[in-house]
């Protein structure tokens, strides 16, 4: 019952791929970031910011990066 999904090699390899695309963005931003495991398959990019930034906001600019990272990297 809900175990850990099998490990796709490659699956996982291309998730750190976005990840490493994902770091190279916020640094270009000065922003710090740090990356967990999650379980066997996945990551989770924690990027600190200031409290004063609504919800709705940090979606926007999280879109915008995934949109930007997308557009770069299209073909993969």
């Amino acid at each position: 019952m809900g175990g850990e999904p099998a490990l796709n090699r490659k699956a996982f390899a291309k998730t750190c791929d976005v990840a490493f695309w994902l770091k190279d963005v916020l640094d270009s931003l000065s922003l710090s970031s740090f990356v967990k495991t999650t379980g066997r398959t996945g990551l989770h990019i924690y990027v600190p910011i200031l409290r004063q930034l609504d919800y709705d906001t940090v979606r926007v600019a999280c879109g915008t990066l995934g949109k930007i990272i997308m557009g770069a990297h299209r073909a993969m």
